[in-house]
């Protein structure tokens, strides 16, 4: 394998830091980055990508009783007696508590992420697909040429029922795709996704008619 090209070295790249790459090739993988400080910069790329997507969303106000009662137990109206030094810790203990789990419920649950890596019969990864929520992002790798009339359309092969179609993708440069209520539904941890060639602009049918050249399974990267 020619690892001085371009592409391949990508691919490889963002293989590893998603974690489907095989053991054994991930140990050769390892060697060879011994020696590549370029490689390694590849793969702390990817790791960093990944990374973005467990970035918290932002926190809610809490409603106005919850403050309140923070403020009751830290200020009480009267003081009658000298408390000891431990009872102020205690205290002070169980207000942060009290704060912390206020901040962390009143957090709404994130969407989960899931990723995916799309490779070819020769375990090459092409693409890589991130769907979170009503969003999915197409971003190739190593995607073979096609001819000009030609297209790569994106499909999603539940367990059971017809392919659904996701739209056509590119070889080159970031897509994103909205999801419709029925395709959120149908994505989830171990969903099948293929890549078919179709003539331009996609299947005129609305099934796919050429071969799968690409295929992978989305993985959960966030709960």
């Amino acid at each position: 394998m020619n690892y001085s090209q371009p592409t391949l070295r990508r691919a490889l790249a963002a293989e590893y830091a998603l974690g489907t790459m095989a053991p054994a090739a991930r140990r050769r993988f390892e060697q060879l980055m011994q020696d590549d400080r370029a490689l390694r910069g590849e793969v702390a790329q990817w790791q960093e990508v990944l990374s973005g997507l467990g970035s918290s969303l932002p926190l809610k106000q809490p409603p106005e009783r919850v403050w309140k009662a923070i403020l009751a137990r830290i200020q009480p109206h009267t003081a009658k007696t000298p408390r000891p030094l431990w009872h102020w810790l205690v205290g002070g203990l169980a207000t942060l508590s009290l704060v912390i789990s206020v901040v962390f419920t009143l957090q709404p649950p994130a969407a989960p992420a899931y990723l995916a890596a799309l490779q070819n019969d020769a375990t090459v990864t092409a693409l890589t697909i991130t769907a979170r929520g009503s969003e999915l992002e197409v971003q190739p790798l190593a995607a073979a040429p096609i001819a000009s009339n030609q297209s790569l359309e994106l499909w999603i092969v539940p367990t059971a029922g017809k392919a659904i179609s996701l739209g056509v993708v590119p070889t080159q440069g970031n897509k994103r795709i909205q999801l419709t209520p029925a395709q959120q539904r149908e994505i989830g941890d171990s969903t099948l996704l293929a890549v078919t060639l179709e003539p331009l602009g996609g299947s005129p049918t609305g099934v796919a008619t050429g071969p799968i050249v690409y295929k992978g399974y989305l993985k959960t990267v966030r709960s």
